[in-house]
């Protein structure tokens, strides 16, 4: 829906954008960064020249007195609450804005992480190959794999989902004590927060027509991204156990109930 919305926003808007390669290499669609930079140092004279040489640029003549490095702003998931929390947001003066949000049924958003945790696409600037937290390489015992029946899916899923949400992000704060489905719940409520209008995922295309003619822009056909990470066809409803599906229960009871998911 993002990429969807960018040639509707205005030059002060902010646009997250997208760290994935396949999604920048994209020629279907044009997903970028607007306004979502900021200065996290400044080097100068002698600092400034060995950051360029180590790096290949031209620095004749000494030209450049000084290089601002920068980094992203806001995270490409950046919920209301971060977004509030962030002392630098223009959150106040969005105050008269109409807020919409996507909300999922947390059966089919969890399994979708599921898959999501082992299989996340190539980010930019990322020389991690194997040797990431989660993968099937480090964690066999835990990885969906594409032949793998119900009743497997089912444990390694429970085994997921109770294991210590332990995940190196300088966008969100974790905490060791925390499981994955704790914080994969906390994170996901967020989005719902301060929000005019909820659209289901279920029927994205259709409530996107009915915001489109609220905002009075042109409709057009969502594009698919982030598509292919699930390696499976089975529904998600096989991949819970009386525990799992338990916990889910109670962890998203109000949503669930709300939305008769």
């Amino acid at each position: 829906m993002e990429v969807a919305l960018l040639p509707h926003c205005g030059l002060s808007d902010i646009s997250t954008g997208t760290a994935y390669v396949e999604e920048l290499e994209s020629k279907e669609y044009d997903y970028f960064e607007q306004n979502n930079t900021k200065i996290i140092k400044i080097l100068r004279d002698d600092d400034a020249l060995k950051y360029l040489r180590q790096r290949n640029i031209s620095s004749d003549n000494n030209q450049y007195s000084c290089v601002e490095l920068t980094a992203r702003q806001y995270a490409p998931h950046t919920t209301s609450r971060m977004f509030q929390d962030d002392s630098e947001s223009c959150f106040k003066e969005t105050k008269d804005y109409h807020k919409v949000s996507i909300i999922r049924d947390p059966y089919a958003s969890l399994v979708s992480y599921f898959w999501w945790a082992f299989y996340e696409p190539k980010i930019q600037g990322d020389s991690r190959k194997d040797n990431k937290k989660y993968s099937p390489t480090t964690m066999p015992h835990m990885a969906p794999l594409p032949n793998d029946d119900a009743e497997i899916l089912q444990q390694k899923f429970q085994l997921f989902l109770e294991s210590p949400a332990f995940f190196k992000t300088p966008y969100r704060k974790y905490s060791k004590k925390m499981t994955i489905f704790e914080w994969f719940r906390e994170w996901q409520c967020e989005f719902y927060e301060g929000m005019d209008h909820l659209m289901r995922y279920e029927n994205l295309q259709e409530e996107y027509n009915i915001l489109c003619q609220k905002i009075a822009i042109p409709t057009q056909e969502l594009p698919k991204l982030k598509s292919t990470q699930r390696k499976s066809k089975l529904n998600h409803k096989l991949y819970y156990n009386d525990v799992t599906r338990e916990m889910t229960f109670e962890g998203f009871k109000e949503i669930i109930q709300q939305y008769n998911f």
